[in-house]
């Protein structure tokens, strides 16, 4: 995959190209068409391979980090559009729509987001109602509140929607689902009779995206346009299908796509680590202050510089590890996903998670770095204003980040409550809720042993803290729950007012825990001593730096002692002292990620180079005459 990144001039990424949008986005566009074109000609994958392994064929390529908009893009049709129709199509239409997806002979988008709903997908408003003689549904947006917005794909290039709709059949609404349906004809590429399709205008980021809005006004489609592989609508209007409750129903159709989520962490996931590696590398290249008389020293060697940087490289790797161990998870159980009868809990729960800690952390390093790079960071070469503005729409797109940890908190709460009433948990992920809940003083016991500034501490002690925390927060919610129901308040306003805090910080818990595990698992895997015991150092400084930026949660829940708390502190600097150098290896990048001047040890020069080539950049103003004419005088000509 990588020949044809290198070898054609067209995939040069154009990060440092001035363009407007008008320009960036049919560029985008043609990029992805050719190169999905190349990946079918040179017999990479084959249609039917695209269908069979999408997961696999979006993984191998690699694509460039300056292609961000053809990565979305690509994601969008594949990972969700055509995603969406493999596990839930049925019919002949559907199988037609696959292959011809799979070739890209069009471009698809997901239309679910609607002005006034967003994270409460059960609420969507648009409607299709089955109209009995005609046998079509007849989609309609009621209020100009109901309108798909953001849909990503939609304003210019796609020519079919995932469209998510109230299914209404016999005058009775069976809840939200999926439809997919022409929107464009194949000859003009103009929307159809009854659909109106915009442009969202200008945004903050991804000006080379084209987020659009749909509104429907009696658009008619075919039967066959529901997505039908669980549920039917008959001749006559009745439903049938194999999940009875719109609630399952609902929980189903999301669980197909935490792909679509683990993409996501994916991809902030590596944005994490390029961000830390530039301001890692620029650090110990740039020299500032020192003792007079003396050269200047690197930033890297002043300790509050390295306390900036280095505990968010080490979380970035945890992250990237996990995410790898994750998506491996989600593969294996794949099978499982499609499966109407499963309810892969965890599954969902650590996708979810993943997707508002990954992007979160990611939204956090991005600051830190800009800021680390000094005025540099605030040039556009520098590239972090074009990760900033491009993660900060991961933390609320599919989902407000806050939001949705509420969905991992109900799967922690779930299982304490099955603990609680003398059941076993429902994934062996989460059995050490159990065993800390059946003899917890050894556990606390185990903890207040530890001495946190050991030479010999071990990621796995941290661990242990991190599981307790995780099931102290988690009980404590159940407890809080549990008495606002005997307390007569409804079981909404219990949820609502008693525990969302809580619940969020022992979802984060919950994936922490995981994410530890899988890191250790991760780098045990590590065949040479020297790399492996630098990861090691890695993890602990994560774990240990994470958990006295908490302080105050590990304190409340009398985990550490104020003692343990100061030994902690004094192992995260001495480790920031071992891995500033010891972890430079780890900053090397393939030579087609090279292009940002302040990866470079001759960055000035190459910065220099990228100001003196921008477009202008020796012109005089535009409006010089007007500027040397006194006010109210003419012009000179």
């Amino acid at each position: 995959m990588q020949e044809i990144f290198a070898k054609d001039p067209e995939f040069e990424p154009a990060i440092f190209v001035e363009q407007t949008r008008e320009q960036a986005r049919p560029h985008a566009t043609m990029l992805l068409r050719k190169l999905h074109s190349e990946i079918l000609r040179r017999g990479i994958f084959t249609p039917q391979q695209v269908i069979d392994e999408h997961e696999k064929y979006l993984m191998c390529q690699n694509t460039p980090r300056g292609h961000v908009a053809l990565i979305i893009k690509q994601t969008l049709h594949f990972a969700m559009f055509l995603k969406a129709i493999v596990n839930l199509g049925a019919n002949d239409y559907h199988k037609r729509l696959m292959q011809e997806a799979a070739r890209m002979d069009f471009i698809g988008c997901f239309a679910m987001t609607e002005l006034s709903h967003g994270s409460n997908v059960m609420e969507l408003r648009t409607t299709a109602t089955f109209d009995e003689k005609t046998k079509e549904f007849v989609i309609n947006t009621p209020t100009d509140n109901d309108i798909k917005v953001w849909i990503g794909n939609l304003a210019k290039d796609a020519r079919y929607a995932l469209l998510w709709a109230r299914l209404i059949t016999q005058g009775k609404d069976h809840g939200v689902h999926p439809f997919v349906i022409q929107i464009r004809d194949s000859i003009y590429h103009k929307p159809l009779p009854g659909l109106l399709i915009g442009d969202m205008g200008m945004k903050v980021g991804y000006q080379n995206m084209d987020n659009g809005f749909l509104r429907f006004n009696n658009f008619r489609v075919p039967r066959d346009t529901l997505l039908s592989k669980f549920f039917q609508v008959l001749d006559d209007g009745t439903y049938k299908t194999e999940i009875a409750s719109k609630t399952k129903r609902l929980g189903f159709f999301l669980q197909t796509l935490s792909y679509s989520r683990i993409l996501l962490g994916l991809g902030a996931a590596n944005g994490n680590l390029y961000a830390n590696i530039i301001a890692l590398r620029f650090a110990h290249m740039r020299k500032q202050f020192g003792v007079p008389g003396e050269p200047e020293r690197p930033l890297a060697s002043y300790q509050l510089h390295q306390y900036r940087l280095l505990p968010k490289f080490c979380q970035a790797f945890v992250i990237r590890f996990s995410v790898d161990e994750i998506l491996q998870y989600y593969i294996t159980m794949k099978p499982q996903v499609v499966d109407p009868t499963k309810t892969l809990e965890f599954l969902h729960a650590i996708c979810t998670f993943t997707k508002v800690y990954a992007s979160t952390c990611a939204h956090n390093t991005y600051l830190e770095a800009r800021q680390s790079l000094g005025g540099f960071g605030y040039s556009y070469y520098s590239e972090m204003y074009q990760m900033i503005t491009y993660n900060d729409v991961n933390l609320t797109w599919e989902g407000d980040n806050k939001v949705l940890l509420q969905q991992t908190a109900r799967y922690i709460m779930k299982n304490c409550n099955r603990i609680l009433t003398g059941k076993d948990v429902t994934d062996q992920q989460v059995k050490y809720l159990k065993d800390i809940h059946t003899d917890k003083a050894k556990f606390v016991a185990k903890i207040g042993d530890l001495d946190l500034g050991e030479e010999d501490l071990k990621l796995e002690d941290i661990l242990e803290i991190y599981r307790v925390f995780a099931a102290n927060c988690g009980f404590k919610a159940m407890k809080h729950f549990t008495k606002g129901l005997e307390e007569g308040q409804d079981m909404f306003d219990v949820y609502l007012n008693s525990v969302p805090v809580i619940l969020n910080t022992m979802a984060i818990a919950f994936g922490e825990v995981y994410y530890i595990e899988a890191y250790l698992r991760r780098i045990a895997h590590c065949k040479d001593g020297p790399t492996k015991r630098v990861f090691e150092k890695m993890g602990l400084l994560y774990a240990l730096w994470n958990m006295t930026e908490r302080a105050g949660d590990f304190r409340n829940e009398n985990l550490i002692s104020s003692d343990q708390l100061s030994q902690a502190k004094d192992r995260v600097l001495s480790l920031l002292k071992e891995l500033i150098h010891e972890a430079i290896p780890l900053t090397h990048l393939p030579p087609w990620e090279w292009y940002n001047p302040f990866a470079h040890e001759d960055f000035y020069e190459r910065f220099l180079g990228q100001v003196v080539r921008a477009d202008g950049a020796f012109e005089r103003s535009r409006i010089w005459k007007e500027m040397l004419a006194p006010e109210g005088e003419p012009q000179k000509k």
